[in-house]
Parts: structure tokens; C-alpha cells; sequence
């Protein structure tokens, strides 16, 4: 049974990798066009952190890069900007917008990562 759990596991991996690869992050521009009724989000956002949210996309599968580029966005913006940039990827990026409800969920699985980024923050 275990077996069966771990290619089931590596299978969803696969999934969300092929997802990501075929369905590139969206440029800075196209991203500020999507949070601009979103001024909460949009100010937590910028350059750097446009930056940080897609190395977050384009790897998945590397939670301890997840851990770390949440790390630089807690430093420079706080909880608020934590919990800003986390909302844009799990409700913005193209993740949201899949059909499949394993590659929506991703940004669920990245919350749950951000836990060892701060104390402050609640998965």
C-alpha cells in the first residue's frame, strides 16, 4: 500500500511540474493588470516580490525554496506582505485558473511550507 501511495504522490508531482512547465507565470505587467482592483494586494507586490512569486511557481516541488523565498518576503515586508504574495499565487497565478483541482490546490500545499517561515503565520 505504501508503494501504491508514493507513485500516486510522485504521479501528482509529474502533474504539477508538466502544469507548470506548459503554463508560464505571467510578466510583472500582466500581473499588476490582474491586482489592479486589489490595492491590499497590489502594494504588497513590486518587482522583487514578482520575482519571488514566480521562482515559487516555477518550483513546485522544492519546498526548500518555497521556505526560502518566503523567508525574503517575510524580511521585507512582514506578515501582511507574507500573506499579500501567498494570496496572489494561490488566487492569481495560472494555478487558479487550471481546471484540475490537485494543480489549484498547490497553493494550499504552499501554505502549509509557510509555516517554517514564521511563527506569525496560520496554515
Amino acid at each position: 500500500m505504501k508503494q501504491l501511495s508514493y507513485r500516486m504522490e510522485n504521479y501528482d508531482l509529474i502533474k504539477i511540474e508538466t502544469f507548470v512547465n506548459s503554463t508560464p507565470y505571467p510578466s510583472y505587467d500582466e500581473m499588476i493588470e490582474y491586482l489592479e482592483n486589489n490595492i491590499e494586494l497590489d502594494s504588497e507586490y513590486g518587482e522583487e516580490n514578482h520575482y519571488l512569486c514566480k521562482k515559487i511557481y516555477e518550483n513546485p516541488t522544492n519546498k526548500q525554496l518555497i521556505i526560502e523565498a518566503g523567508k525574503q518576503i517575510f524580511a521585507a515586508g512582514g506578515i501582511q506582505a507574507l500573506l499579500a504574495n501567498h494570496t496572489i499565487i494561490k488566487y492569481f497565478s495560472p494555478y487558479w485558473k487550471s481546471d484540475d483541482l490537485q494543480i489549484k490546490s498547490q497553493g494550499s500545499i504552499i501554505e502549509k511550507y509557510f509555516q517554517s517561515v514564521t511563527d506569525e503565520w496560520k496554515a
